[in-house]
């Protein structure tokens, strides 16, 4: 699509690179039972609310004065690391996020990711588009946030920040989860996340839907389907990919694993991402 057509998943890339690469990694919560979300995860720390014989965490899911409540201090701190792989291409990211809570319903985030590309066919950057082909590109993404959680199982986090490395791009970030039905036992999630890169002033956006098809006390089981769209800078109209989503989250140890597999401008692709959070009170 770009430059004589040199890589026909040109702007698959540019999705993936001036997006988060398996876009979102955010709504983390604010709460000391919340932990992080990660790219494309509903937040697991609303995963481990999943008790239907917990009336107290259904009673607060009105209590919009969390955002205000002073909250024990707390950090969590989540390691993430995946992995895509598609006909063109091969991605793989890891980073470390960062959450302080304010308030109940209020923190501070911040995330750092490494990003690794390979192109397998002759290609220019999708990173900034030219003439010159690139087989290899390796940045880093600095961003720094809040997560706002109005409502237990909402949460709406924003971030700016900047690439370092072979992408020099400044970008936003809005990554909104929101759970249904959480006193039901297949509660249902919305994951909705746009991205903008204004280097290529392409815009991305991460649409997943995950119910709940499965639960122990310690095991949660997630189904469900989702992609994303792309478009602007040197994209012309819409692109976009999908699949169907499977996903597994331990809350005793609050590990997880997303897998997401489907076709789209990229043509077959798989993805992976594996996620651990570490709880630390009193920080």
């Amino acid at each position: 699509m770009l430059c004589g057509g040199l890589f026909t998943s040109t702007s698959a890339l540019a999705a993936a690179t001036g997006a988060d690469i398996h876009a979102p990694l955010a709504a983390t919560s604010a709460t000391p039972s919340d932990s992080s979300i990660l790219p494309g995860m509903p937040s697991a720390g609303t995963l481990s609310l999943l008790n239907t014989n917990n009336l107290e965490n259904l009673n607060a899911l009105y209590q919009i004065a969390r955002l205000t409540t002073p909250a024990q201090p707390h950090l969590d701190v989540t390691l993430f690391g995946g992995g895509l792989a598609s006909q063109d291409y091969y991605l793989t990211d890891e980073g470390i996020q960062l959450e302080q809570s304010i308030t109940e319903g209020l923190g501070i985030v911040g995330r750092v990711t490494g990003y690794q590309l390979w192109v397998e066919k002759n290609s220019t950057s999708p990173l900034e588009p030219s003439d010159q082909p690139a087989n290899r590109l390796n940045f880093g993404r600095f961003q720094l946030g809040f997560d706002l959680s109005p409502l237990q199982g909402f949460n709406f986090v924003f971030l700016g920040g900047h690439d370092v490395g072979d992408s020099d791009a400044w970008t936003v970030e809005s990554d909104i989860s929101m759970w249904f039905m959480l006193g039901d036992p297949h509660p249902f999630n919305v994951f909705i996340a746009p991205v903008h890169n204004f280097q290529n002033d392409v815009t991305s956006s991460e649409i997943d839907l995950r119910v709940v098809a499965m639960q122990t006390p310690d095991w949660i089981l997630l189904l469900g389907a989702g992609g994303s769209v792309y478009g602007g800078g040197f994209i012309n109209g819409i692109d976009g990919q999908g699949g169907p989503i499977v996903g597994i989250y331990n809350r005793l140890y609050q590990i997880g694993a997303d897998l997401q597999f489907g076709y789209g401008s990229p043509g077959v692709y798989g993805e992976l991402n594996l996620y651990k959070t570490f709880s630390i009170p009193g920080l």
